[in-house]
């Protein structure tokens, strides 16, 4: 039996508007639930 162990994320997007083929990606950013020190943003 192998032990697996769930990850969950919150990822947030910030968009020049709301069809992605004609606006533009401002910013990604992602963090772990339970670890948010574990993060990232662009």
């Amino acid at each position: 039996m192998s032990d697996k162990r769930e990850i969950f994320v919150s990822v947030d997007v910030e968009t020049a508007g709301p069809i992605p083929g004609e606006y533009s990606l401002l910013s990604i950013g992602a963090c772990s639930v339970f670890a948010p020190e574990e993060a990232f943003c662009l």
